[in-house]
């Protein structure tokens, strides 16, 4: 888990080759089991009418730590908070755990 952490607290300083890159905070998901937390990395090129969006998921019940990551190419991303799709795919996620 802190090596996931050290990712998302690192990942704007490796988006240098983009003029536009925002890293968000980490957000807490409520889940049936574990704990959950994801972020939204969002960047594009100069002049670009698109870009890329990246969310990255973290689950952790006792051992078992999954990664999930979703990415979207397009003109936005304008979901309500908490119906992102990353919150809804971590909850998914823990939801099939067994144990």
């Amino acid at each position: 888990m802190q090596v996931l952490q050290s990712w998302h607290d690192r990942c704007k300083d490796r988006l240098d080759r983009f003029e536009t890159a925002r890293v968000g905070p980490m957000t807490s998901v409520r889940t049936s089991r574990g704990t959950a937390s994801w972020y939204l990395v969002t960047h594009a090129k100069a002049n670009a009418d698109e870009g890329r969006f990246d969310a990255l998921g973290v689950l952790r019940d006792g051992s078992t730590v999954e990664l999930l990551l979703l990415n979207l190419e397009g003109q936005d991303y304008n979901y309500e908070q908490g119906k992102e799709p990353m919150v809804q795919a971590l909850r998914n996620a823990a939801d099939q755990l067994t144990g």
